[in-house]
């Protein structure tokens, strides 16, 4: 099976991709908005999918050798990643989060319905293969192996609606020092917000923010969003990436933990608009030279997580091309 053709099947039978630069997901959202066949067929092989879309949870075998592991529990199909590690799939009707896992002398992460796997070089051709001709239930996910090796199982995602969910740790409060954050794995709706923008914050406050604000803020972000697995319901993407913009644009405009004067959140919050507002510019500016370089709206509003209408808006107002400074 050639891999334009292991996409598409992929794809019919439900398949989430996600569009990779490297390892990593560059699109916004992308545990929320799937890319259409023709997005990832043009992307090129740089592609990740979110296994459980297709009816599978996988091992992301790291460290150890898994021969072992593949005798005792042998998956749907292997596919073997870089520098000697391989992705077991396993079929599996249970939406199961990140989970550090190890057995038979192996370690690695699980991954289902909260996280991605990078289908490398023949991954896709292999997985559809495999799913084509393994009969439903002839592969399941070996829920057991944990269980049997003394480690925590994986955690899936709750069942229960969100008004069922306990309460008692979603008291909500300033926090003021780090001795006043809550455990994420405590923190149900209701104070999850707050809980999240706690913790990225004084992370935030202790570290070099450098000299490329882009580049600061994707720092943040990337924390903001692991951060967010430690809730029980994490919160959605949407929510987690303005926590970490607030906080990204507020440090960056020497925004700091001791000073909560009125005086001094009127002068750091005027820095950090003024900080928002020149990303937005660039942002602005970059997707009105994609449109004129013949990058279609479409494809530019998947890129940036953004509506079509919103571009087309962008695009028509034009962009401010007067100058300023990346610390204004």
């Amino acid at each position: 099976m050639v891999r334009l053709e292991a996409v598409a099947y992929l794809y019919d039978r439900g398949a989430h991709f996600v569009l990779c630069r490297g390892k990593e997901a560059f699109q916004r959202g992308w545990q929320r908005r799937r890319p259409n066949l023709e997005s990832v067929l043009k992307h090129g092989p740089e592609i990740g999918l979110i296994p459980y879309s297709v009816g599978t949870s996988a091992l992301d075998i790291d460290h150890g050798d898994f021969g072992k592991l593949i005798e005792a529990k042998p998956p749907l199909v292997t596919v073997p990643s870089p520098r000697g590690g391989a992705h077991a799939y396993y079929q599996d009707d249970t939406p199961r989060r990140n989970q550090e896992w190890q057995a038979f002398g192996c370690r690695g992460e699980v991954r289902s319905a909260r996280g991605n796997l990078r289908l490398y070089e023949g991954g896709a051709e292999r997985l559809a293969s495999a799913l084509r001709l393994t009969p439903p239930g002839s592969a399941p996910f070996p829920a057991d192996l944990f269980e049997a090796m003394g480690v925590e199982a994986p955690h899936t995602a709750p069942e229960e609606a969100p008004h069922k969910l306990p309460v008692e740790a979603s008291r909500t409060f300033k926090i003021r020092t780090p001795d006043d954050l809550l455990d994420l794995a405590t923190v149900f709706p209701g104070g999850r917000n707050n809980a999240l923008f706690g913790h990225v914050r004084f992370w935030a406050y202790a570290q070099d923010e450098g000299a490329d604000f882009d580049a600061w803020a994707d720092r943040v972000s990337r924390i903001a969003s692991q951060l967010n697995e430690s809730f029980p319901v994490p919160l959605a993407a949407k929510e987690v990436s303005k926590i970490a913009r607030s906080v990204s644009s507020w440090t960056w405009a020497g925004g700091h933990s001791m000073d909560h004067t009125p005086e001094a959140q009127r002068r750091r919050g005027l820095k950090s608009g003024r900080v928002r507002r020149a990303a937005t510019r660039r942002r602005d500016r970059a997707i009105v030279e994609a449109v004129e370089a013949g990058q279609s709206m479409r494809s530019i509003a998947e890129e940036y997580g953004l509506s079509p209408s919103t571009v087309m808006r962008i695009v028509r107002r034009g962009v401010l091309r007067q100058p300023f400074t990346e610390r204004e």
